[in-house]
């Protein structure tokens, strides 16, 4: 399931040629801080384009590696076939006690 244990990969993908060029790992799979055996849960990535750069982008998404899912963001760098990802960054100012996310799933009735 999503919330035990999850990893986020990127690809840039050549339309002529139907083939992956480049890809990365935006989120490995890691050890909640005080946790036993539940990895990290990153959820709810999305692109947010970042403008000045045309080869720079951003991946936002909530991650609970501190026990709560806080926001994160990675900048994905195109290098010609490559990608260069950043480490992740906690996009608050310090940490929140709180989940920044609604459940991915609505029961309705």
């Amino acid at each position: 399931m999503p919330w035990w244990d999850t990893e986020v990969r990127v690809a840039k993908f050549d339309l002529n040629t139907r083939a992956i060029v480049g890809e990365g790992v935006a989120v490995k799979r890691a050890q909640k801080q005080g946790s036993g055996d539940d990895g990290e849960a990153v959820q709810q990535p999305r692109w947010m384009p970042a403008f000045g750069d045309a080869g720079r982008h951003e991946l936002y998404f909530t991650s609970d590696r501190t026990g709560f899912a806080n926001l994160y963001s990675v900048d994905v760098q195109e290098s010609g076939r490559k990608l260069e990802l950043s480490e992740p960054r906690l996009v608050a100012e310090e940490i929140l006690q709180e989940d920044m996310h609604q459940p991915a799933w609505v029961l309705s009735v």
